[in-house]
């Protein structure tokens, strides 16, 4: 099911996604299906913007507890656009940035 865009834009902050993944005094939001579907999105138009397929794509994440699941549907998501992802675990912004210096990850 499509995301509307009152849900896209309740996760939009600046330029980062930002939502509630884990249940608590606020509903969720940043669930699986609008991870993959985001990431899926994201695909689409890096691949418009640089004019290249078969992009591949690394996915950092912090220590919060629905990292893993969140991670995963975003890999998901990259992979269901034709995309490669790449799995860096647990990285900080920094080592993120890192990754799209070398030649094998860029």
């Amino acid at each position: 099911m499509p995301l509307s865009e009152k849900t896209l834009l309740s996760l939009q902050n600046g330029s980062d996604i930002r939502g509630v993944a884990l249940e608590g005094d606020k509903p969720v939001n940043l669930n699986i299906e609008n991870t993959a579907a985001i990431s899926a999105s994201f695909v689409r138009y890096l691949e418009k913007k640089l004019n290249k397929k078969s992009l591949k794509i690394g996915v950092g994440h912090d220590s919060r507890l629905t990292a893993r699941e969140i991670t995963t549907a975003f890999l998901q998501g990259v992979a269901s656009e034709g995309g490669v992802g790449f799995d860096c675990h647990l990285a900080s912004t920094p080592a993120m940035f890192c990754s799209t210096v070398f030649p094998e990850t860029s």
